[in-house]
């Protein structure tokens, strides 16, 4: 009579294929941050607007909100991603007129309803990320950017954007969505509503009636404030992932803008914290027994 033999494989190497296992069945998931209201960051005239959020996303000197990881005040820290690159242009510029700092492990195309980089895209000091952070408020320079001609009418979504990640990217970040003309075209550019997909026609999270920003004339400084919109994102063991940004189109004649976006690490707990937790269980069982 034969002997069964039983192959018992180490606890360590269990545990290492289960992870594997997880990583691989992973679920990207996308939330909106705050209750979808509080972060219409709309201008102000006179002194309110040196404190705009919008106005001063690289400010020391003004409390961010949203600001999450590194909390400095400023939005961008991990990265920041801007249309236009410190000149005045004209309409029809192509997808190249675009400045990034930091976020290397993110790259940036056209999306499905690109169109240009649309006028003025002078950055101002402030909005520039090559130029130092300061704790100065807002120079109110306008920001360039890009348009995506949507199809159909009023209400209309279209892809702006698509951003793909690879196995570089932190596991957790948040990224801010700048929209607003922040320039002469009174708010007909500025979208109702953004979203992030999965590029497939699936939808990660939205945001719709956003305010249009574009409401002040020449030397108004609420024409420079745009709707900003955040979103955090859990690659939930992903090493990669592609997203969509879309637009809802405010007009019939219009397609929806995006201004730029900007990334902050959401931190992981930390290895001795967990450990802490671990072996905190472990005595507590032991206790128990």
């Amino acid at each position: 009579m034969k002997k069964k033999i039983h192959t018992f494989l180490p606890a360590a190497v269990v545990i290492s294929v289960f992870a594997s296992a997880t990583a691989s069945q992973a679920a990207i998931t996308v939330s909106v941050v705050g209750d979808g209201t509080g972060y219409d960051l709309f201008g102000a005239s006179g002194a309110a607007a040196l404190t705009n959020e919008a106005n001063s996303y690289r400010s020391t000197g003004v409390t961010k909100t949203f600001d999450v990881g590194t909390v400095d005040n400023i939005y961008g820290t991990d990265g920041v991603f801007m249309f236009g690159n410190g000149t005045n242009i004209g309409n029809g510029q192509p997808f190249s007129m675009s400045t990034q700092v930091g976020a290397s492990w993110a790259t940036f195309s056209a999306g499905a309803n690109w169109t240009s980089v649309a006028t003025e895209a002078a950055q101002g000091p402030m909005d520039d990320p090559t130029q130092p952070i300061s704790a100065a408020v807002s120079d109110f320079g306008g920001v360039g950017f890009a348009t995506g001609a949507a199809s159909g009418s009023g209400g209309a979504w279209g892809e702006i954007l698509e951003i793909s990640f690879n196995s570089f990217a932190p596991q957790k970040f948040r990224i801010g969505l700048i929209a607003g003309t922040q320039g002469s075209s009174n708010g007909r550019w500025d979208p109702t509503g953004l979203r992030i997909t999965d590029g497939s026609g699936g939808i990660y999270a939205s945001v719709a009636s956003l305010e249009n920003a574009g409401t002040g004339g020449d030397g108004d400084p609420s024409r420079y404030a745009p709707n900003w919109v955040f979103f955090d994102v859990d690659l939930g063991g992903a090493t990669s992932g592609t997203f969509g940004i879309e637009g809802q189109k405010r007009l019939n004649t219009q397609g929806p803008s995006l201004t730029g976006l900007t990334f902050d690490v959401i931190p992981e707990p930390s290895s001795a914290a967990l450990f802490g937790l671990g072996f905190a269980g472990l005595l507590l069982r032991r206790r128990r027994a």
